[in-house]
């Protein structure tokens, strides 16, 4: 198992579990790999991401200045670094971000169709890989006033969130905001969440909400774990980052708390991280620290209040620090 971060200029690096570098690229190796000559570069800009990808790494190019229809390039490289494939799609300028499959062999994303005649979104969701053709896995249609996005893929499946459709802080909140699961294989539809209980992560495992009606609370599994005095973090704003960890064996959830709505109200949040264990029905708290990530059964990615990198235990122990400069942020971990 390695760790990849990458910094704000577009760099990148393999760790291991010391934080010593494996190997990296940077922006212009990125987008040397991905085909782009220096003046597609020049006037398109840098737009290749790395992503972890299961135990490869995944270089996406979505150029932002088009001619013609939108086209996604993508680039599978091994833990190591090394060319496996490239695959490339006209995908079109309603497409949420690209999410991977957890074993690293597919990804799937979500394509904004339109609106029919009574005021209804709709859409679907698509699947490929390399050497796969692009096929259509699922159709949506949400109610009057929503939409429905495609925030991950888990062990559960390709998760799908219903939310209103014009939001400002609390996107997931409101009455008909829902949240399920699409079989990969299949198609078929199961449910996650309903009523004032909203999405915050999904796994085989486990399944964490929170709720609409108590920010105080996080619901895993059903059971309720509540602090009072500090507000789970992702009931405001899904903006990408990661606010749930569950670790391999599904024992322990870690959830990203805040002193107060840091999104809504501009004040500075004090962060925290709730340590439940699953099997025990029992939370801890962690002060100063946020979850970036899952690690082993036992330990996870920090984020410490200087900004920078860890590995802790699960107890709330240092394990070791991953990186120390804070232009170095943690973007997922590479398996195997």
């Amino acid at each position: 198992m390695a760790l990849m971060l990458n910094n704000e200029t577009g760099d990148m690096k393999v760790v291991n579990s010391q934080g010593v570098k494996q190997w990296g690229l940077s922006a212009a190796e990125m987008e040397q790999m991905s085909g782009e000559t220096p003046q597609q570069v020049t006037t398109q800009g840098q737009n290749v991401s790395p992503l972890a990808f299961g135990p490869e790494v995944l270089l996406e190019n979505t150029p932002s200045v088009f001619t013609g229809i939108p086209r996604t390039e993508l680039v599978v490289l091994s833990r190591t670094g090394k060319p496996i494939g490239t695959w490339a799609e006209p995908l079109g300028g309603n497409v949420e971000q690209l999410i991977t499959s957890p074993d690293g062999t597919e990804w799937a994303w979500n394509v904004y169709s339109g609106m029919d005649k009574t005021g209804r979104e709709y859409g679907q969701v698509n699947v490929s890989g390399l050497g796969e053709p692009v096929r259509t896995l699922f159709h949506w249609v949400a109610p009057v006033g929503f939409s429905d996005a495609a925030p991950a893929w888990t062990s559960a499946g390709i998760i799908l969130v219903r939310i209103p459709s014009n939001t400002s802080c609390s996107p997931y909140t409101g009455a008909g905001s829902a949240a399920f699961i699409i079989n990969p294989t299949t198609g078929a539809l199961s449910n996650l969440f309903s009523g004032n209980e909203q999405y915050l992560d999904a796994d085989s495992q486990d399944t964490i909400g929170w709720l609409s009606d108590d920010g105080h609370s996080v619901v895993i599994n059903g059971v309720v774990y509540s602090e009072s005095k500090s507000l789970v973090a992702g009931a405001f704003l899904y903006n990408g980052e990661p606010q749930v960890a569950i670790s391999p064996d599904g024992d322990y959830v870690a959830v990203n708390r805040v002193n107060q709505n840091d999104i809504c109200n501009g004040a500075t949040p004090k962060d925290s991280i709730e340590m439940v264990t699953v099997p025990h029905q029992s939370h801890i708290d962690l002060p100063n620290l946020s979850v970036l990530g899952s690690w082993n059964d036992n330990e996870f990615v920090a984020l410490a209040s200087n900004q920078s990198i860890w590995l802790y235990t699960v107890q709330g122990q240092a394990v070791s620090e991953i990186s120390a400069d804070p232009a170095w942020g943690f973007s997922g971990v590479i398996s195997g």
